[in-house]
């Protein structure tokens, strides 16, 4: 429709017209925004041996009932899939749908979706973790590595972080093990000789397992302790005198043990507490000359013992012993 305007020019009246548009403004195309925002549920367990893993999103409020979505999926920023917006998550906020097979790489997954209407794409979900883990766990024993020779013995080793162990002997038993956090772990055992065979089995959290069989030989021990004592005879008019003690150790085999290995002596005179000397071998051979029998000292029967822990664990001990007498020994022919 034309409307007139009046001007004033130079006095005079004159008329001009313009064309007005009075159409609607809320007829004017005008884009739709971005969707908001997918939210994404954490599985209820965040690690897996799987390639692959299924996911609840929830749909967001305010979504157009007169457009179509879809859902875009990205795992460690990187684009894996899309699927359209099920119509009943686009009828109902809050609705919850499956996101399936979301693909795994090893190790970690941060998981994103975003969706994807006329106006564009949304801003992604907060990131999902899952961690991808179809590596079976590594038993590794560190001890013992050798032969042993006692009856008791701890086994030590270490598997994958988090996982857990069992063991159980020949015969099919349970044996008791404990195992921190970091993987390692412990079983204390009771050996006979010969072969004790084992089998261990460590579970990780994703489920991946593993199987290791262990053979722990005992052998018979050849160590052995001699004491001597010199001399064996003292008498009370002799004294002050030293007495001499000497121990010889051998190791497991049967070969002397190796020089600086500790022994203690113990002497315990006639009712009266045990007082206890030290000294290293040299050659398998620990002596000991400091023992000083003094006038006044208890007569009788004195133990001497020697007492020495091979690094097997097996401990050897030998008892010896001396007499103490009063007045003198007798000479030669005397009765």
């Amino acid at each position: 429709m034309a409307a007139a305007l009046v001007l004033v020019v130079g006095g005079a009246v004159a008329f001009a017209s313009q064309s007005l548009n009075h159409s609607d403004p809320g007829t004017a195309n005008v884009a739709p925004p971005p969707p908001p925002p997918l939210t994404l549920l954490p599985p209820a367990a965040a690690i897996t041996r799987a390639g692959s893993i299924d996911l609840t999103a929830v749909a967001p409020a305010n979504l157009r009932i007169d457009q179509s979505y879809q859902v875009r999926v990205f795992v460690n920023d990187q684009p894996t899939g899309r699927m359209d917006l099920p119509s009943s998550a686009n009828d109902a906020s809050g609705e919850q749908f499956t996101v399936a097979n979301v693909p795994l790489a090893e190790g970690a997954n941060a998981i994103r979706v975003t969706l994807v209407g006329g106006g564009g794409e949304s801003v992604p979900s907060t990131a999902v973790s899952v961690t991808r883990d179809d590596v079976a766990p590594v038993i590794t024993i560190l001890q013992p590595t050798e032969r042993v020779y006692t009856e008791t013995n701890t086994l030590v080793g270490t598997t994958e972080a988090g996982a857990d162990i069992e063991i159980t002997d020949s015969a099919g038993h349970a044996v008791a093990a404990s195992i921190s956090g970091g993987g390692r772990f412990s079983a204390d055992l009771t050996l006979h000789v010969g072969d004790n065979a084992l089998t261990l089995r460590s579970t990780d959290a994703a489920g991946n397992h593993a199987t290791s069989h262990v053979t722990i030989v005992r052998a018979s021990s050849a160590a052995t302790i001699d004491l001597t004592v010199t001399p064996t005879d003292v008498y009370a008019a002799q004294l002050p005198t030293t007495m001499d003690l000497t121990a010889v150790v051998r190791d497991d085999l049967g070969s002397p043990v190796a020089d600086g290995t500790q022994v203690v002596f113990g002497i315990s005179p006639p009712n009266s507490e045990t007082t206890t000397y030290t000294a290293t071998t040299a050659n398998g051979r620990a002596h000991f000359t400091g023992l000083s029998i003094d006038p006044g000292d208890a007569a009788g029967s004195w133990l001497v013992t020697a007492l020495v822990t091979l690094p097997s664990g097996i401990e050897l001990r030998d008892n010896a012993s001396f007499n103490l007498l009063a007045g003198a020994p007798k000479s030669p022919g005397q009765h």
